[in-house]
């Protein structure tokens, strides 16, 4: 059965392959890494028969979804880099903020959104048991018009493939991601009224023996989750 999130999906993916790159990363030069035995916080993609997935695959390769600071996020590789941005012959591997963002039913965001997001990239050293990331994690603003950041040569394809270097045995390969939510800025509004709309009918009797009192109380009614009531004020210097 073809769901609603199965072609929120499909659509992302065929998005991600018609969209120009040309923004997506700030720098062509090759990333500075660095070792740490802690395992990334938020996500670890698991690629086996990586050798094989590369010569057949001319689209980058996409994970799963994850989530992280409350959104939505897909990690995208390049399984031979990203020759439109100057990646050829190393791995480039990019961070989207997806629409997913859990809303109540009938709003939705508006255009005007964004994201302030700490990142940063691993490629796990499965010899030394260690998380190979960038020197530096990268800040940088997501919004509606720039979703996607990363790093056109994440890692060149030979120390890649050097067995001694420990990133690809048995020709699987393990990258990682964490992402870090320092500030956002939302803008929603509703798309269609809510389906229950809640009425209270409420009659005064002997209205002006009420009015000798300064104010007068209806009883308790119940909408959604609370309880309310409605208070008339006869005396407008009454405080509430």
């Amino acid at each position: 059965m073809v769901t609603k999130q199965f072609l929120a999906s499909l659509w992302r993916r065929l998005y991600y392959y018609s969209s120009s790159n040309s923004n997506d990363t700030e720098s062509n030069d090759l990333a500075i890494l660095k070792a740490r035995e802690a395992k990334p916080s938020h996500h670890l993609l698991k690629i086996e028969s990586f050798n094989k997935l590369s010569e057949n695959l001319s689209s980058p390769y996409i994970a799963e979804e994850f989530t992280a600071g409350g959104y939505t996020w897909l990690l995208c590789i390049h399984l031979q880099g990203d020759e439109e941005n100057d990646g050829k012959n190393h791995v480039s591997i990019y961070l989207e903020v997806t629409d997913s963002t859990d809303l109540p039913d009938g709003w939705e965001i508006n255009a005007s959104w964004e994201i302030n997001a700490t990142f940063n990239f691993f490629i796990y050293d499965q010899i030394r048991d260690k998380y190979v990331g960038l020197q530096e994690a990268r800040k940088r603003r997501f919004y509606s018009m720039k979703n996607r950041w990363g790093v056109t040569k994440f890692i060149d394809l030979k120390t890649l493939n050097n067995p001694s270097k420990g990133y690809l045995i048995n020709d699987i390969c393990i990258f990682g991601v964490e992402v870090f939510i320092s500030c956002t800025q939302m803008h929603l509004r509703m798309i269609r009224e809510p389906e229950r709309i809640y009425k209270f009918k409420w009659q005064v009797d002997n209205f002006s023996k009420k009015i000798r009192d300064k104010w007068y109380k209806s009883d308790y009614f119940v909408a959604g989750d609370y309880k309310w009531y409605a208070r008339i004020m006869f005396d407008i210097q009454q405080q509430y």
